[in-house]
C-alpha cells in the first residue's frame, strides 16, 4: 500500500473547521513548490510529494489509480472530510482523476496547465515511445536531460527568464531513478483519456493556463465548453508554470474561485 509523503504548509494537526487546500505538484517537482502560494492564502493547506518525487516512493500498478487511493486514505488519516484541490501539470491530471473517482471528497478543484489525456490510441502509443526515450535520458544522462526538458517549446516563455536557472537548480536535487519510474508510470500514453468523463464532473473546476501557452489555452477553452461546471481563466504574461511566472495573478484567481481572503 502506497503512503504519500506530505507536509502541512499552513495549519494542520487537528480537525479543520474549513475544507483545506491540497496541492499537487508537476513532474520533477515536490511539495516545496507550493510554499509561497500557500502563504498567500488564509486557509489550512498541505502539499503532497507525488509517487517518485520528494519523499514518496514509486507506485505499483496503475499509477493514477494508486495515487488517488493513497490521497483518499491520507485524507482519512488527517481527518479531512472534503478538500479544495489544486494541481499543476502532472498534479492536475492526478487531481482530475481523483475528482472523478472520489467526487464527494472534493469541494472545488483548480487545474493548471494540465491535459486530461490523449484520446486517439495511435497518439497514445507514440507518447509511450516518446516518454520511454525521456526515461532513458533521465537514467543515463540526468544533467543533460534536465536542460533538454526545459528547452521544450512548452517552456519557451522561460528561456530568457532568471526563473529558469532557479527551477533547474531545484529540480537537479531529484532522484533520477525514481523520477524515471514516475515518468513511465504516469505517462499519458499509458492511461486512457478523461475528456469524456469530465463533461459529467461533479465538483466545480477552474482551469488556469498562461496566455503564452497556446496549447493549454486551447485545452482550457475546450474544457469550459464541455461542462457548465468548468471555468477557464487565462493569466496574462504567463507560460506553462503559471503559479511561478505570475504568482500574484495566480493567487488572485484562487482567492476569487475559493471565495476566501488573501493572507
Amino acid at each position: 500500500m502506497l503512503d504519500l509523503n506530505f507536509k502541512w504548509l499552513v495549519g494542520g494537526g487537528q480537525k479543520q473547521a474549513q475544507a483545506p487546500l491540497i496541492f499537487l505538484h508537476g513532474f520533477l517537482g515536490n511539495s516545496d513548490d507550493w510554499s509561497s502560494i500557500a502563504r498567500g492564502l488564509s486557509c489550512p493547506s498541505l502539499a503532497i510529494d507525488l509517487p517518485g518525487h520528494g519523499g514518496s516512493m514509486g507506485a505499483k500498478g496503475d499509477w493514477l489509480e494508486v495515487t488517488s487511493g493513497a490521497l483518499d486514505r491520507l485524507m482519512d488519516v488527517e481527518r479531512i472530510e472534503r478538500a479544495r484541490v489544486v494541481g499543476y501539470s502532472l498534479g492536475g491530471r492526478v487531481a482530475m482523476h481523483f475528482a472523478l473517482k472520489f467526487p464527494d471528497r472534493i469541494e472545488k478543484l483548480v487545474v493548471e496547465s494540465s491535459n486530461p489525456g490523449i484520446e486517439i490510441s495511435a497518439e497514445r502509443a507514440a507518447r509511450r515511445v516518446s516518454d520511454d526515450i525521456w526515461v532513458e535520458k533521465i537514467l543515463h544522462d540526468w544533467p543533460s536531460m534536465l536542460s533538454e526538458w526545459y528547452n521544450q517549446p512548452v517552456f519557451s516563455s522561460l528561456l530568457d527568464s532568471p526563473l529558469l536557472y532557479l527551477i533547474k537548480k531545484e529540480r537537479a536535487t531529484g532522484d533520477p531513478t525514481r523520477l524515471a519510474e514516475a515518468l513511465r508510470g504516469y505517462s499519458a500514453g499509458r492511461h486512457l483519456s478523461m475528456w469524456s468523463q469530465l463533461s459529467d464532473l461533479e465538483p466545480e473546476m477552474l482551469f488556469i493556463a498562461g496566455t503564452r501557452d497556446r496549447k493549454y489555452q486551447d485545452i482550457g477553452s475546450r474544457l469550459q465548453e464541455s461542462s457548465p461546471r468548468i471555468n477557464f481563466v487565462p493569466i496574462e504574461g504567463a507560460g506553462h508554470i503559471v503559479h511561478t511566472e505570475q504568482p500574484r495573478a495566480y493567487l488572485a484567481a484562487l482567492v476569487e474561485f475559493f471565495e476566501f481572503e488573501q493572507g
